[in-house]
């Protein structure tokens, strides 16, 4: 939630309530906060965290789904209140709540200027899976999680016949947890490739480069624009390669195809001359990359992974 909360909060990035995220989504329903009991199809079935019994081990054995109120120790978003008649606010922000928002059995003997929010803790693997299907089940799944093939119950109509291609949201999930995936995000004010690389180092910061939770940002910007990440650095390796190889490959096949013109005229002398001309061969490899990458910068040819390969090219005819 804090690294979805961060990326949320970048320059680039719309703003998104936290609890689109299915784990924030999924913490709530394990409170009193959940919903769900109030607007049920079938008004019979308990739909809640709280009414969800666990037959499981030892150490979970006939318990809840119920979660806790833990305080906000690392700065999570606080959800807006605003009222009905004065103001009104699109957003809700986090799913975090202040003191004075808390219902009392909650709050217990916590300070009302605190900020509190829902999570579950010490449950065992089997118990958490229990939990997740019965959340997706009621509440319609989401996060991506991955499932058990051939799991899912087929949807059936008011008549009772079934939907061809169509099944329940009470497929088994994959336990533990190997992969999910957060809302759909949206990025703006992307109007130059500085833009784009700017939003993609910003993002990756929060997201990928966290060694404790890793994730990883995807989509359009991230796919194509990556490459000019590295392009200087990958461009300037391809040349240094493509010099390296030209003279490699020069020097060889000097030395293989020079004859001697006299006796005087020895291997050493032979590999002497083939040095030479290698290296003339790379001096004039360079001396074409130099103008060509030179030109095409002042004309503001942007580096790319194809204008690196047409630069690259040039080498070939500098060899000639």
């Amino acid at each position: 939630m804090k690294q979805f909360e961060d990326i949320v909060d970048t320059k680039y990035v719309t703003r998104k309530d936290t609890n689109w995220l299915w784990i924030a989504s999924f913490n709530l329903w394990t409170t009193r906060q959940c919903q769900t009991n109030f607007n049920r199809d079938d008004p019979i079935v308990k739909e809640c965290g709280s009414d969800q019994l666990f037959i499981g081990d030892a150490a979970d054995n006939n318990t809840d789904c119920s979660g806790t109120w833990v305080e906000n120790t690392i700065g999570l978003k606080e959800r807006v209140f605003t009222a009905p008649d004065t103001e009104c606010n699109p957003y809700r922000d986090g799913i975090c709540r202040p003191g004075t928002e808390m219902f009392a059995e909650d709050l217990a003997a916590r300070d009302t200027t605190n900020s509190y929010c829902p999570v579950f803790e010490g449950w065992s693997e089997p118990k958490l899976k229990f939990c997740v299907q019965r959340w997706r089940e009621f509440t319609g799944g989401s996060g991506g999680l991955l499932v058990k093939e051939g799991t899912a119950t087929p949807f059936e109509k008011d008549d009772g016949e079934t939907c061809p291609g169509e099944f329940m949201p009470d497929d088994e999930v994959q336990s533990p947890i190997p992969i999910s995936s957060s809302p759909t995000l949206y990025v703006n004010e992307l109007f130059t490739h500085e833009d784009t690389v700017d939003m993609i180092r910003i993002t990756r910061a929060i997201c990928d480069n966290n060694d404790e939770i890793h994730c990883f940002m995807r989509g359009i910007p991230f796919d194509f624009w990556e490459q000019y990440l590295t392009v200087n650095k990958n461009l300037a390796l391809l040349s240094g390669v493509a010099v390296a190889v030209g003279f490699v490959v020069a020097t060889v096949f000097l030395f293989l195809e020079l004859n001697p013109a006299s006796a005087d005229f020895g291997s050493k002398d032979k590999a002497v001359a083939s040095l030479c001309g290698g290296l003339l061969i790379a001096f004039t490899i360079v001396m074409c990359l130099v103008p060509v990458i030179g030109l095409s910068m002042l004309l503001n040819v942007n580096l790319t992974a194809f204008s690196n390969m047409s630069f690259v090219l040039s080498v070939s005819f500098a060899t000639e």
